[in-house]
């Protein structure tokens, strides 16, 4: 009901008559992660690096007060590994300015191993400027959502028997079979 956990504060603050900017606080957030947190993360981020598969997308956000033009996009960079791996569960994010492909190189940077993505090209530059290190897998949920944006578009009906009606199909069913085996042990071949 009252939006973000500093949105929350500061309305319960204001309304006890003590008045605290959002901004204030979000700035106190930071200085306690740079001041006390940064060794957590450095050592999380060189235990994903380890991992055998990284999780990697990327999310556009305004942020205002930056010193640039008020429409420009920021972007949080989000890089998670996965157990069915054998990795412990590390989520790390990552505020960048931009979407440039210097940014997930540097992060990656000395990483081997696989790359799930959404297919944004900036992870296909990494492959191809560390082609023994790094393969690029695309992610299913990504390709259902573009299968399903086309299904919308024409409506159900119409979309019967087309390429993107069976590739959502498919997509569900493998999803399915996912789900129903995780946590299991052994391996499930499709």
């Amino acid at each position: 009901v009252n939006a973000q956990p500093i949105n929350r504060i500061a309305e319960t603050l204001a309304f006890n008559d003590v008045n605290i900017s959002k901004q204030v606080m979000a700035g106190w957030c930071i200085k306690i992660a740079e001041r006390y947190l940064v060794q957590v993360y450095n050592e999380m981020h060189k235990q994903l690096l380890k991992s055998k598969l990284i999780h990697c997308d990327e999310t556009p956000f305004k942020v205002t007060n930056d010193g640039r033009d008020g429409n420009s996009k920021s972007y949080m960079w989000v890089y998670h590994t996965d157990r069915q791996y054998g990795s412990p569960p590390i989520y790390l994010y990552e505020y960048q300015p931009t979407r440039k492909t210097e940014n997930p190189r540097e992060f990656l940077k000395g990483y081997n191993g696989i790359l799930l993505t959404d297919g944004y090209q900036v992870y296909h530059t990494l492959k191809k400027e560390n082609p023994d290190k790094l393969t690029v897998a695309g992610c299913w949920v990504h390709a259902k959502r573009k299968y399903a944006e086309i299904i919308k578009a024409v409506g159900e009906k119409k979309a019967l028997g087309t390429i993107a009606y069976e590739g959502n199909q498919k997509i569900s069913a493998i999803t399915h079979v996912n789900n129903m085996v995780k946590g299991k042990s052994g391996k499930v071949v499709l």
